[in-house]
């Protein structure tokens, strides 16, 4: 099997490692999520090595003979392996209309207390499949690029059910937060052996800015640290969001 150069890479293919189909070529890897196949990022190629000039033809040749032809499907999404100091060239991608999504990968193995500490917020691990509208409310984003709002409900109802099955299997838990009896943040986890990664960070839209984000991490991670001391936690953000910085106030650092 591959060996990974990133552990956001590696951490992205544990959870498809759950719920897809994994097939490694010679160049990148192919996986595919049968139940969800307008899915995007569960039916995607993963390079092994990052783009280069002159690179575009192939990869997007790549994904039209392993996931299905871009006209067909809708969509084409690509991602790579990226290891430190490693540079990478989009901009044919770019120059074809793709949108490229870049993201911080960001670990600890301790935490520090947030500034804004919310001592109302009462956190406990909850049934995601019986609270699954208050999921889509907390998760939902009035700026979600991919289709109509009914569209982003629906998948985030998917989503919901779908790390709900993991729940079932014991391989994936999920945290909320909630002030005067609402629920208001919420997040997942999984893990392996030798990390845990969160998965799913979001505050709902009218209860941010109140440290109930920061605060449900940090009491998640210490809790997780304190029962697996030998375990790194993984967290992904996207590299433009604010939510990075709140994750670095508590002790995760870039990696």
């Amino acid at each position: 099997m591959y060996k990974f150069k990133s552990v956001g890479t590696e951490t992205n293919i544990l959870m498809d490692s759950f719920l897809a189909n994994i097939v490694e070529k010679d160049k990148y890897i192919v996986i595919q999520t049968p139940e969800r196949l307008n899915y995007f990022w569960g039916n995607y190629i993963l390079m092994k090595e990052p783009p280069s000039k002159g690179d575009f033809k192939n990869w997007v040749n790549v994904f039209d003979s392993e996931i299905g032809k871009r006209s067909e499907k809708g969509y084409c999404a690509i991602t790579f392996d990226l290891g430190v100091n490693e540079t990478f060239d989009v901009s044919e991608f770019l120059e074809h209309g793709f949108r490229v999504e870049v993201d911080k990968i960001l670990t600890t193995n301790k935490v520090v207390e947030p500034i804004k500490l919310n001592s109302e917020l009462i956190i406990k691990e909850y049934d995601l499949s019986n609270d699954i509208d208050s999921y889509v409310e907390v998760h939902f984003d009035e700026n979600w690029a991919y289709g109509s709002e009914d569209e982003q409900k629906q998948f985030l109802k998917e989503q919901a059910l779908e790390f709900s099955s993991l729940v079932d299997k014991n391989v994936a838990k999920r945290f909320s937060g909630y002030l005067d009896g609402k629920l208001v943040t919420d997040l997942g986890i999984y893990w392996n052996d030798n990390v845990i990664r969160f998965n799913s960070i979001s505050t709902h839209p009218l209860y941010r800015r109140l440290g109930a984000c920061s605060t449900l991490v940090y009491k998640v991670s210490k809790d997780l640290l304190n029962q697996n001391p030998s375990k790194t936690l993984v967290m992904q953000a996207d590299e433009d969001y604010h939510a990075a910085l709140i994750y670095e106030s508590i002790g995760f650092v870039p990696k």
